[in-house]
């Protein structure tokens, strides 16, 4: 095997450490929303649990990336990628933190969701997974094209997001009675907007490293 070949082999292995977290932190997006659509406060801890796994592989990845770097001396194409992975992984982490939150917001509405949020929290939260998806897939095969998916998904949360403030909104002028728990739902949707925004830090930080050097 040559040098290239072994150093290649450590490129692949940090790219699929980092494709897992992103993957297991995808799963940890859809509980999340489930958790709130169907009023479950179990899965909090358990996601706690999950984003300590998350913690632990940046940790590992982190480490691995920068011994690479160190050891390899690699071309500027290379250590591009490299460096792009560092902030791609925390990204990463920053979403598996935020899905414990949002699972979180269950204990705090108290069983207390109105039914009529729970359609529009699903949609964005599928858009927020779509993103993050597509983010995940972008590491893995850069395109433009896939960058701008990301962009236009994320413009689409937004939406739904802003959707969703106007609709509580009307619902606290409607009768202020619940207002301090109509505003813990709209909490839920804000943590999936934060996810589309993470989502869209991963495509800038990707698409920088891919910016070919003049």
């Amino acid at each position: 095997m040559t040098l290239r070949q072994q150093f290649d082999d450590r490129l692949k292995e940090i790219r699929e450490q980092v494709v897992h977290m992103g993957s297991r932190t995808l799963e940890m997006i859809h509980d999340a929303v489930q958790a709130v659509v169907a009023n479950d406060p179990s899965v909090e801890a358990r996601l706690a649990v999950a984003e300590q796994e998350i913690d632990r592989l940046e940790s590992r990845v982190t480490t691995e990336t920068a011994v690479v770097i160190m050891q390899e001396a690699p071309v500027a194409s290379d250590l591009r990628m490299l460096v792009g992975t560092l902030g791609v992984i925390g990204e990463i982490e920053s979403t598996a933190d935020i899905t414990v939150k949002l699972a979180g917001c269950v204990r705090k509405i108290g069983g207390r969701f109105p039914s009529e949020l729970r359609l529009p929290l699903q949609k964005t939260g599928d858009l927020a997974r779509r993103a993050f998806s597509t983010a995940i897939h972008l590491y893995g095969e850069y395109s433009d094209e896939k960058a701008a998916e990301i962009e236009a998904l994320e413009a689409e949360i937004d939406q739904s997001y802003a959707e969703a403030r106007v609709a509580i909104l009307a619902m606290i002028q409607a009768d202020a009675t619940h207002a301090e728990n109509l505003l813990r739902c709209l909490d839920a949707f804000h943590k999936l907007e934060h996810v589309g925004d993470r989502a869209k830090e991963i495509a800038d930080r990707l698409r920088s490293s891919h910016r070919p050097v003049v």
